[in-house]
């Protein structure tokens, strides 16, 4: 059975304070929520080969050996810039994903690998594109949400 069917059975059954609202992501919505939901969804988690990782108010569940690069903003523009308040810690060429509590700016899909591109790349900014050195990815809407990137 597929992570997000598992997730979505769970909470479906159980709620418990938790609301499913993306592909791969849970929201922790009132503060009642037990710990005893939170290790049912992370035995879950285990068993499809993912972890569990708070961002942005938001309990994520994502690949296991994905570190965390943060929430993120990304600007309606071309290229899109990806832009954190603090350092990101990435380089070109690192491959990157995104995850979001609403939707992803047009161009981009939650879950799809990115690469890192030289271009515009800060301390605390970059920009992506669809394979190592490539163009940067235009992203002509804002989306919504939190939005969150990983290093792949």
């Amino acid at each position: 059975m597929a992570l997000n069917t598992h997730l979505q059975d769970h909470l479906d059954k159980r709620s418990g304070g938790l609301t499913y609202v993306a592909s791969g992501a849970v929201a922790i919505i009132t503060s009642d929520t037990t710990m005893q939901r939170i290790a049912e969804l992370e035995r879950i988690a285990d068993v499809t080969g993912h972890e569990l990782s708070i961002a942005g108010g938001l309990l994520q569940v994502v690949p296991k050996g994905e570190g965390q690069v943060g929430v993120v903003t990304i600007t309606n523009a071309s290229p899109g810039v990806v832009s954190k308040a603090t350092a990101h810690g990435l380089v070109a060429g690192n491959a990157v994903k995104f995850t979001t509590s609403g939707g992803l700016p047009t161009g981009l899909v939650a879950g799809v690998t990115y690469w890192v591109i030289a271009a515009g790349l800060t301390t605390t900014a970059f920009e992506v594109a669809l394979t190592p050195g490539g163009a940067a990815i235009n992203t002509p809407s804002a989306g919504s949400g939190v939005h969150v990137a990983w290093k792949a």
